[in-house]
């Protein structure tokens, strides 16, 4: 047997194809033939020459303490979901070994972002994962450029969603509450005073790219909910 090189899938030692993301696989190399045995009186003076090895092929490294192959190799879902139950379990922060990026919905897409953004909202105690949050940022602009043809209450109503993402974002990065009350209300402050004067609109884009970009800590208390496996 031998491991997909883009996705880790196992895979028949013969595969050219990965079924699951269609990856051209490398080839193997045949295992070396064993030297056939040779009398002492068979022996020639001359030095023996190396065989050529085998070409080994090792499956991916799992995401438990290795975090920066985890963060660069796609990793199948199962794996995924067992890397964030070790996490939680062991409280991890960034830098440790135990550390992988949560994410609620760990197959990320589209349709999970609309979930975040919206079937989540007014769950104000759960995380939002770096993945997630991108990806429900995404509805959350497009319903915020929408509105501002709607007018003043509609717009507001699409501001109140990417606070509510912020929010929970800051679940899943702020261990100090304190802290992460007070961004949140300068975020407040600055998605309302934005509809008054555009330019302001910077610094809550700004805030934005802080969250977005800050990773997991484990060691907050935001509820961390996990969907099933699809």
């Amino acid at each position: 047997m031998k491991y997909c090189i883009k996705c880790g899938a196992q895979l028949p030692a013969t595969a050219e194809f990965c079924p699951a993301c269609g990856t051209k696989q490398p080839a193997v190399s045949a295992p070396a033939q064993p030297a056939p045995t040779v009398t002492p009186a068979q022996a020639a003076p001359a030095q023996a020459q190396p065989q050529p090895s085998a070409a080994v092929t090792t499956p991916p490294l799992t995401a438990q303490g290795n975090a920066g192959a985890q963060a660069g190799t796609a990793q199948p879902a199962g794996d995924i979901r067992a890397a964030m139950a070790r996490a939680a379990a062991a409280k991890a922060k960034p830098g440790d070994p135990e550390w992988v990026p949560y994410n609620q919905y760990p197959e990320h897409g589209l349709i999970n972002g609309w979930r975040v953004a919206f079937v989540d909202l007014v769950q104000p105690n759960q995380c939002i994962g770096r993945a997630n949050y991108w990806y429900a940022y995404i509805y959350a602009f497009v319903l915020v450029a929408i509105c501002e043809f709607g007018g003043p209450i509609a717009l507001a109503i699409g501001n109140l969603v990417s606070i509510s993402l912020d929010w929970r974002r800051l679940n899943d990065i702020m261990p100090n509450s304190t802290l992460a009350w007070c961004i949140i209300i300068v975020d407040i402050f600055l998605t309302f005073t934005s509809l008054l004067n555009p330019f302001i609109i910077f610094g809550d884009v700004a805030i934005s790219l802080f969250i977005g970009l800050s990773k997991t800590n484990w060691q907050t208390t935001g509820e961390r909910p996990v969907s099933p496996a699809a």
